[in-house]
């Protein structure tokens, strides 16, 4: 399959102080994902509130994730600009959504 497929969700220090923050909003990362499943060149596409709250830990845990690289042929191969968005609120990260899948 030609999708990355996430298999850990990464661990970061920052994410429960974001949870603290009690405030709706997102952040949309793009990031390639390399042959053995590690996300590389986390960038911010957009994130709501514009504070860098969400945006780090967004970041840092994408960056600690693992994914099952996608396959062609039963070799694995790496995908850029594969997109998720990581929605935050009311307390608690939501699950990362796949925006785009390349």
């Amino acid at each position: 399959d030609g999708t990355p497929l996430q298999i850990y969700s990464g661990n970061d220090v920052s994410v429960p102080v974001a949870r603290g923050y009690n405030k709706n909003g997102y952040v949309r990362l793009r990031f390639d994902v390399d042959a053995r499943g590690i996300p590389e060149d986390v960038t911010i596409v957009d994130q709501q509130p514009a504070s860098g709250l969400y945006g780090k830990a967004s970041t840092t845990t994408i960056s600690s994730a693992r994914y099952l690289a996608a396959c062609q042929g039963g070799e694995p191969y790496a995908v850029s600009g594969y997109e998720e968005q990581m929605n935050w609120g009311l307390g608690r990260a939501g699950p990362p959504q796949v925006l785009v899948s390349p």
